[in-house]
């Protein structure tokens, strides 16, 4: 068996793979940054629903608390469901500024 080396074929293979190589490292840095930049995106739409939930529970109890006067029947009604959300004592006037206070 003889083997023809054929240096114009070998140049040629070499030319392509130096030019795709590259270009297949970079497609794949792409698409793996993608995946992770949705991946990312997924994680902070649960932090979001979890936050839009909490707020949209408080808001009530936190107008209430805001607009009742102080040592009166709806101030202590708006704490007790504050603190029911909550599942413990919360600060009150902090927690409404939360609530309150954070655009959507």
């Amino acid at each position: 068996m003889k083997f023809d080396i054929d240096v114009s074929s070998i140049f040629r293979t070499v030319a392509v793979l130096a030019m795709t190589v590259p270009f297949t490292f970079s497609l794949a840095d792409a698409l793996s940054a993608n995946a992770q930049l949705s991946r990312q995106k997924l994680q902070e739409s649960k932090v979001q629903e979890v936050y839009k939930e909490l707020q949209g529970q408080m808001v009530l109890p936190c107008i209430k608390y805001r607009v009742s006067k102080a040592d009166t029947k709806l101030e202590r009604e708006a704490k007790n469901d504050l603190d029911e959300i909550f599942g413990g004592d919360v600060a009150h006037g902090p927690a409404c500024n939360f609530v309150l206070n954070t655009r959507r």
